[in-house]
């Protein structure tokens, strides 16, 4: 069986604004959108808000790739087995792959998913 690509999803998050609301709403916020792996990851780093921007945006494109989309915060991005990062989520099952990637310059955030279905 062939593999084909049953889904697409790109966001982009401007990360000054992801700062801000994070500034405003605090801990709060923080703890409905990441995991608290993904919450340890990014402050480990020079730029906690724009490796967060990152997750963000993986979570939104994974949401516009897959129906019915899972809650923002049932999302986690990880990192695979050769250290590239990666999407969990309930309900992915071990014939759907979720390829991801993505990127980060001038105060914005990418992602982009696919899914493949039928590999295997």
């Amino acid at each position: 069986m062939s593999a084909r690509i049953d889904g697409l999803g790109v966001a982009l998050i401007e990360v000054p604004r992801l700062e801000r609301a994070l500034r405003r709403f605090g801990a709060r916020l923080e703890s409905r959108l990441f995991s608290r792996s993904e919450i340890q990851y990014a402050r480990r780093g020079r730029r906690p808000a724009e490796r967060l921007a990152a997750r963000l945006a993986a979570k939104l494109a994974l949401r516009r790739a897959v129906f019915p989309p899972p809650r923002i915060s049932a999302i986690e991005v990880v990192r695979d087995e050769a250290g590239s990062p990666a999407l969990r989520w309930p309900g992915s099952g071990p014939r759907v792959r979720a390829h991801l990637s993505l990127s980060h310059a001038d105060g914005l955030a990418l992602a982009c998913v696919w899914l493949e279905s039928g590999a295997g």
